[in-house]
């Protein structure tokens, strides 16, 4: 078994976590909420290699971070045989994923089930452009009239394969419509090479 929380505050940070007949880490129970999982290896080391576990990171609580917008919060979640990060249930809303290189994981990188995090729905991409210090993403994002959005934009290491290279964020103005598109603008000193672009929210 990978490591289990079920209290509420707790930090978890700069761990190497694999092999795991389960999930690496697993956040569960009513209780387990404002916890905070950063700057981890879960499911690979710092060489790179294949430590998978059987799931990444699963979350049933409310009001955990896994990542975060400071440097070195993001976890690197690869390998693992089932999703990379996995929020199962309605009562888990709040749960803020950010910034994190999730990628290689057999299933999804992120799975919301049975409407967790309020069952928001992934953006799409829509059309990407990049040459050298300009690469524009037209995106279209499905939610609720009158808020604000914030997603995450990522390249991937290798066509179609999931993020592993973060590439920046944007917070949309309010909703007008559902859905609504989008352009996100970044000025990234070499292009991405086509298809390998992804989105996260």
């Amino acid at each position: 078994m990978g490591l289990l929380i079920t209290t509420a505050s707790n930090s978890v940070t700069g761990n190497t976590i694999g092999f795991n007949s389960t999930a690496g880490v697993q956040i569960t129970g009513t209780s387990a909420t404002g916890n905070t999982l950063t700057g981890n290896l879960i499911g690979t080391n710092s060489t790179g290699a294949n430590l998978g576990n059987a799931l990444g990171v699963s979350v049933s609580g409310a009001s955990n971070t896994i990542g975060g917008t400071a440097a070195g919060a993001g976890n690197t979640i690869a390998y693992n045989t089932g999703d990379g990060v996995q929020v199962n249930g309605a009562a888990a809303t709040g749960n803020l994923i950010s910034r994190n290189l999730i990628f290689s994981n057999t299933g999804l990188g992120i799975d919301l089930l049975g409407g967790a995090n309020g069952g928001i729905a992934t953006p799409t991409v829509l059309a990407v452009a990049s040459v050298a210090n300009l690469t524009t993403i037209d995106y279209k994002l499905t939610g609720t009239a009158t808020q604000t959005y914030t997603v995450e934009f990522f390249a991937s290491s290798t066509l179609g394969s999931p993020a592993a290279q973060f590439l920046g964020t944007v917070t949309t103005p309010a909703l007008t419509t559902s859905p609504q598109s989008f352009t996100a603008t970044f000025n990234l000193a070499s292009p991405i090479p086509s298809g390998q672009t992804s989105r996260r929210r």
